[in-house]
């Protein structure tokens, strides 16, 4: 009997040890999974345009799910442009931002506007935008060469990339400023005002790829359509300006556009500071990409659901921070061309990181 017991007990033992060591990965993976981390921050900021803004809100939302699943608060603060935001990253008054893509690559090199590198580390192209060139029906605008001698707000002193991309748009295009009465279009509201006001014939402003609420309102309150670009003056601008990148606006997101218009896209970008700890940036993945999230992160709002992981790598311009990097390996998105680019951009800006 005792015999019989005692290869019970040691039966027992045995299967008690096999779970054991066959748990330890679930185990481990807790273990992993456990919220905050040691290095992370006690409070995660985060630099924004103004308040109200889609963009705005969108990381708001972004915010709430760190606090929410990753346990670190966090915070926004409204800081207007990019280029305020990326000095913001640079002081370590935040940690991330959205940002474009002059001022993003212009302080990680330390060049243009940026007199010292600010250490910027890009997580992903947070969504897409273009430039937007809007006329009225009645002035007989059909081709961008139609704009010359027209009242064309084409200069921004508030966007850079408007103001910029324009500026080469008029080049390859064989024009300057004197071949327009220019004027300034500082935000979005004042080209469609002016638009409706007949005293401005046409304007070039961004917009985000979805509808603008702005440009929509003036589509069903007055004739007007946008101007398409051709695909060689597109092309020319991309290889002098590679901020933009030759794009469509799709068909029938706003009344009066029914076909695809030609126009040059770019990227607003969502950047780190390069030391936010490389496991809390693998997790800020998860929470934009990962399915178990995707559906509550989409629901912030519209931007959210064009934030899409088949444009997180778009024209990279900037090195991709570490913990980014990480997410891309293990989802099959970092190809040979990306570790060769990563490289090249690090080795431009003398770091390792």
């Amino acid at each position: 009997m005792k015999k019989t017991n005692n290869r019970t007990n040691k039966a027992i033992v045995i299967g008690l040890m096999l779970m054991f060591w066959m748990a330890l990965p679930v185990l481990h993976c807790f273990a992993q999974q456990s919220f905050p981390m040691q290095e992370w921050p006690k409070i995660i900021t985060i630099g924004t345009p103004s308040p109200g803004a889609s963009t705005h809100i969108l990381f708001v939302g972004l915010g709430g799910m760190i606090t929410k699943y990753l346990k670190v608060r966090s915070s926004t603060q409204a800081l207007g442009g990019s280029e305020p935001n990326v000095r913001a990253i640079g002081s370590r008054r935040t940690d991330m931002a959205s940002i474009d893509a002059i001022s993003m690559t212009e302080a990680a090199k330390g060049i243009g506007r940026f007199k010292e590198k600010i250490p910027v580390r890009l997580i992903s192209n947070a969504f897409p935008a273009a430039m937007h060139i809007w006329t009225r029906e009645d002035t007989g605008v059909k081709k961008f060469e139609d704009l010359k001698a027209k009242r064309f707000m084409c200069k921004s002193s508030t966007s850079r990339i408007a103001n910029d991309s324009a500026f080469q748009t008029l080049k390859c295009y064989g024009f300057s400023y004197d071949d327009f009465v220019t004027i300034n279009v500082s935000h979005m509201p004042e080209g469609t005002r002016a638009l409706r006001d007949r005293t401005a014939d046409a304007f070039w402003y961004p917009g985000i790829l979805v509808p603008e609420s702005h440009y929509t309102e003036m589509t069903m309150t007055l004739d007007s359509h946008l101007v398409p670009l051709g695909e060689k003056q597109m092309k020319c601008v991309s290889e002098n300006f590679p901020y933009v990148q030759p794009g469509i606006i799709k068909g029938g997101v706003y009344k009066g556009v029914d076909k695809d218009v030609p126009a040059l896209v770019f990227y607003n970008n969502l950047v780190a500071h390069r030391d936010l700890p490389d496991s809390l940036v693998y997790q800020i993945m998860n929470l934009i990409y990962e399915p178990k999230y995707r559906e509550e992160f989409e629901k912030i709002n519209t931007l959210a659901k064009i934030a899409t992981r088949e444009i997180a790598l778009k024209n990279v311009l900037v090195p991709i921070h570490m913990g980014a990097v990480k997410w891309y390996k293990e989802h099959g998105l970092w190809i040979p061309e990306l570790e060769k680019r990563q490289k090249e951009l690090l080795k431009d800006i003398g770091e390792s990181r």
